[in-house]
């Protein structure tokens, strides 16, 4: 009895173990296909992102073949009507290219005069208390901060009387430490002592940490020449009526010239501080190439820092998603 009824139960073991050996297999197979999805979708993005870089390179090519015509341009001029160009790079800073296609990716670039801003690694710590000023920052919270992005950006952990250095930044929980170094990016300057959001986003337009921090007397915003030494509020209202008039500063002693007697008296004791760190054309470009794909979402961006002294060089160039 017992023999026969191990006979009977033998198929429905074979069943059962069918039917395992089949889930085991179907779960495998389930594996296998999501591993071969993930890893379609790893190469879709791998090609995507390798074309939008590509694409966002180009663009970046693009504005140097421009802005060298540009240049040449201006010389085969000045060559014809044997007379001087000034500012040959005059409008480069509104460089404007794209959207254009390239292949599946699309490309749009712009152009920054670099100096139109003021430079956050180069700026004295009066310079940028002026800037600060000219944004109806109070005198003592302007020198906190100044102070400390001078302590942000030297190479010691000496704190300045009104600075702060890595100890407070750790003592507050700061989630960002100073580097001791030139700040790398103008986000950089959201974690200095004393700034805040709302601060940081009304000083962006004003800062960068590209170039060599010679501000453009041409091309600088009043908030930057304000920060400028020996500039007051009279020479600079005077820079703006030569831009309406279609005008430009020849020279720091042309400007001073067309000055009252305090104004002008203010601009040339500072004069060798004020002629090293400015200049009157556009000599350092921001050149920026951002690429997308068909849905218009950015994926890759290139810059680059073009300089132009008596020839055009990259300066440096960089690519980053």
């Amino acid at each position: 009895m017992s023999a026969s009824r191990d006979v009977r139960l033998r198929p429905g073991f074979a069943l059962v173990a069918a039917l395992a050996m089949l889930l085991a297999v179907s779960v495998l197979a389930l594996e296998l296909g999501e591993v071969a999805r993930a890893r379609r979708l790893a190469a879709a993005n791998a090609l995507d992102r390798a074309a939008a870089a590509a694409a966002a390179e180009a663009g970046v090519d693009e504005a140097y073949a421009r802005l060298a015509d540009q240049l040449r341009q201006a010389y085969l001029s000045q060559f014809r009507t044997q007379t001087t160009i000034e500012n040959p790079w005059a409008g480069a800073a509104r460089l404007h290219l794209g959207p254009s296609p390239l292949g599946s990716q699309w490309y749009e670039v712009t152009a920054r005069d670099v100096g139109a801003a003021l430079n956050l690694n180069t700026a004295s710590g009066d310079g940028f208390r002026r800037l600060l000023s000219t944004l109806a920052v109070s005198a003592d919270r302007a020198d906190r901060i100044a102070q400390s992005l001078l302590d942000w950006r030297d190479a010691d952990d000496a704190r300045r009387p009104n600075g702060a250095e890595r100890a407070e930044y750790l003592r507050l929980g700061a989630p960002v430490l100073p580097g001791n170094a030139p700040l790398r990016g103008v986000a950089e300057l959201r974690h200095v002592a004393g700034m805040s959001d709302d601060l940081y986003e009304r000083l962006r337009p004003y800062v960068t940490v590209d170039g060599s921090g010679r501000v453009n007397l041409n091309g600088a915003p009043a908030p930057v020449l304000l920060a400028l030494p020996g500039m007051t509020d009279e020479s600079v209202r005077l820079v703006m009526r030569y831009r309406i008039a279609g005008r430009r500063v020849a020279s720091v002693n042309a400007l001073a010239a067309e000055l009252s007697p305090l104004a002008r008296q203010r601009l040339t004791d500072a004069l060798p501080a004020l002629l090293a760190g400015t200049t009157t054309d556009t000599r350092e470009v921001l050149v920026t190439s951002t690429a997308s794909s068909g849905d218009g979402v950015a994926r890759v961006r290139a810059e680059a820092l073009l300089v132009y002294d008596r020839e055009l060089r990259v300066a440096w160039r960089r690519t980053s998603p």
